[in-house]
């Protein structure tokens, strides 16, 4: 099975990004763990959204959230 995200080494510390994006997964997670709606999420992002739909269709695991490479901050190695 194909996932909806992909993991690039060198790329936003390596972590979890969707396809197409510097996007990290985590940042779905942290706007689902606040309590923010995915319309938002969407209205915030340039994604598509079927990659976050099939995303929230697996079972979480801890590989979307891991330590960035080197301990680098990945938000500083996604957009800066």
């Amino acid at each position: 099975m194909k996932l909806p995200y992909k993991t690039v080494e060198g790329t936003c510390g390596g972590v979890p990004i969707f396809p197409g994006s510097r996007l990290p997964v985590y940042f779905l997670i942290d706007y689902i763990d606040s309590d923010t709606s995915l319309d938002e999420f969407e209205d915030n992002h340039d994604i598509d959204m079927s990659l976050v739909e099939s995303l929230l269709m697996l079972p979480l695991t801890p590989d979307v959230r891991p330590e960035p490479e080197g301990g680098a901050d990945p938000e500083q190695a996604c957009y800066h």
